[in-house]
């Protein structure tokens, strides 16, 4: 039971869960009742029921079920909670956002599970079904503006997300100095500034966390007098 794995209650997101196989139930996940989260569930494989998941009763979100087998019930999912904003093959369930039509991998055959531009699974999740913001499996920011909004993706891979770095550093008159980086939405950014990388002391640049204001943030502050050291935390 459980191919991959199984009876584990902690947050599973951001995974690939592929061409796994068991005698009877679950080829991917079998009664993981966390959350289940931004997966690429593919090609997994039963003997008996759920070729992807079977009985998992917790959160179901943002994933992508596709090409996986049962030989008597439950080719994608057997006995689980009604996924969300999932792209599902053959899918007849109900649930809110979710889709049958084919995610468009850039190469499966050749074990990519990156996401085409014109895959429809782009833009298609929901956000607030992220346990945490964080990163992708490429470990770059989960939500990017993929094409038609600052929305999270189906499945491991965000399209067109970027690293989480200080994309630019510019002085303004003389006086301010501007801070950008990479971001997302609903997120919150603490920026720290140091004297001495060896022997400092990291400090808070303002005591209140910085809102996110879309696809890139910025922080103005004025130009330091001596050398200084930045960090931006999300």
């Amino acid at each position: 039971m459980g191919g991959a794995m199984a009876f584990c209650d902690g947050v599973m997101q951001s995974n690939l869960i592929i061409s796994n196989s068991a005698d009877e139930q679950a080829g991917g996940l079998a009664r993981c009742d966390g959350s289940i989260v931004n997966n690429t569930i593919y090609g997994n494989s039963a003997g008996l029921s759920g070729g992807g998941i079977y009985n998992c009763m917790g959160t179901i979100a943002n994933c992508i079920f596709w090409a996986n087998d049962a030989v008597n019930s439950g080719d994608q999912i057997d006995t689980a909670s009604i996924p969300s904003f999932s792209c599902i093959q053959d899918w007849t369930g109900g649930g809110t956002g979710n889709m049958t039509s084919p995610p468009a991998f850039r190469d499966a055959p050749r074990g990519d599970y990156r996401l085409e531009p014109g895959s429809p699974c782009v833009d298609a999740g929901d956000n607030m079904s992220l346990g945490s913001f964080g990163l992708d499996l490429d470990g770059n920011l989960r939500i990017a503006f993929g094409g038609k909004s600052l929305t999270v993706d189906m499945g491991a891979y965000e399209h067109n997300a970027a690293p989480f770095v200080l994309t630019a550093l510019s002085v303004v008159n003389g006086e301010s100095l501007v801070l950008t980086w990479n971001s997302q939405p609903l997120a919150r950014y603490m920026v720290w500034l140091c004297d001495d990388l060896s022997s400092g002391e990291w400090v808070r640049a303002r005591k209140a966390p910085i809102s996110s204001q879309g696809e890139s943030t910025s922080f103005t502050l004025s130009v330091p007098t001596t050398v200084q050291f930045f960090r931006v935390e999300m």
